[in-house]
């Protein structure tokens, strides 16, 4: 590997940056750039690629500060104009970040990276309406570009426009089919629309086409499975009505078959819906799940209990005491775990 001591030139070392920063190899152009600056500390292009480097390496102070090290050498650098934007946002001066972007795209209205940058950053900032706009205009300009279409699908989510949103993605597709970004953001769409099933296809298959992407999907796939867990939960809630109906019958000596049959056949369901959910995913996801969703355990209790008690009330000779409180406990416990379970997800 080359070192800075190597290539003495600057735009050499730059350009010796970009071609590690295609690689991939972004922390070796960042030890590239580190290590030439000093002989040329006042060097634009130096300073703004280096900022580049700490960029892609979540070094946003770092790159903040040489992006507009960059700036105060040389005020037009398009370039150096995004990253700093970028940097500032991170940083969480958001304001600071949109002007900076919306400068860029004032001074280089025709060049397409400033308004996907533009776009990007008014997304994050949830002023989606804007976005819209201007990612439009940044495909106006370069409309094979799936990133940008990808982008759209995202800014068309946020706004609720589903169908469109998936319209954008399937572009992006038709123009790369293995863009794991347009992949895993289809299967939010599929997440919201809840179909769960497929929304967990595309994100193992995002995780697939792109590593990277493990714990964002890890996340969403920990969602979708406790979105799938939520319908189990409200079919062993409704279980306890008919449980509450066959011990009372039992208890005043009155006959139970019909509500016991009752029993049976919500209790065959839920021991279906549960067996379904749970083939969704290996074993080693769903501890995975459990770990990233605690609260997802109370469920599997009551679920569990459920069935248990079901069982026993179709069973039972003849009155049990604490059965008569084990159907009312059901209900009340699923209503309070279906409430509780959504405060956890907001």
């Amino acid at each position: 590997m080359s070192t800075a001591a190597d290539v003495g030139d600057p735009q050499e070392v730059v350009m010796f940056a970009h071609s590690l920063f295609d690689l991939g190899c972004d922390r070796h152009a960042y030890d590239l750039l580190a290590q030439a600056l000093p002989r040329h500390p006042d060097d634009p292009g130096l300073l703004r690629e280096l900022s580049r480097a700490e960029l892609k390496l979540d070094q946003w102070p770092h790159a903040a500060r040489h992006a507009y090290a960059a700036l105060a050498q040389q005020p037009d650098d398009i370039d150096a104009m995004r990253i700093y934007a970028v940097a500032l946002s991170e940083l969480g001066r958001i304001t600071d970040g949109l002007w900076m972007a919306w400068r860029a795209v004032t001074a280089a209205p025709n060049e397409y990276l400033t308004h996907h940058t533009y776009a990007v950053l008014l997304h994050h900032a949830g002023h989606d309406n804007q976005a819209l706009t201007v990612v439009t205009e940044a495909l106006r300009l370069q409309p094979d570009r799936p990133g940008a279409w990808s982008l759209q699908g995202a800014i068309l989510r946020g706004l609720g426009r589903i169908a469109d949103s998936d319209g954008a993605y399937h572009q992006a597709l038709r123009l790369q089919p293995d863009h794991a970004d347009s992949i895993h953001d289809m299967a939010i769409n599929r997440l919201r629309q809840r179909r769960v099933g497929a929304a967990l296809s595309g994100f193992r298959g995002a995780v697939r086409l792109d590593p990277t992407l493990g714990a964002t999907a890890r996340t969403n796939i920990a969602l979708a499975l406790v979105t799938a867990m939520r319908r189990v939960t409200l079919l062993a809630t409704l279980t306890g009505l008919p449980i509450i109906v066959a011990t009372a019958q039992t208890e005043h000596h009155e006959p139970a078959i019909a509500a016991r049959l009752v029993v049976v056949a919500a209790a065959t369901a839920l021991l279906t819906a549960l067996i379904a959910v749970a083939r969704l995913a290996p074993a080693a996801t769903w501890r995975s799940t459990v770990r990233l969703q605690p609260f997802l355990g109370y469920r599997l209790t009551h679920i569990v209990l459920t069935l248990v008690i079901a069982v026993v009330t179709v069973l039972a000779a003849g009155p049990l005491g604490f059965i008569d409180l084990a159907g009312p406990a059901i209900v009340v416990a699923g209503l309070g775990i279906s409430f509780s379970g959504r405060l956890h997800q907001m």
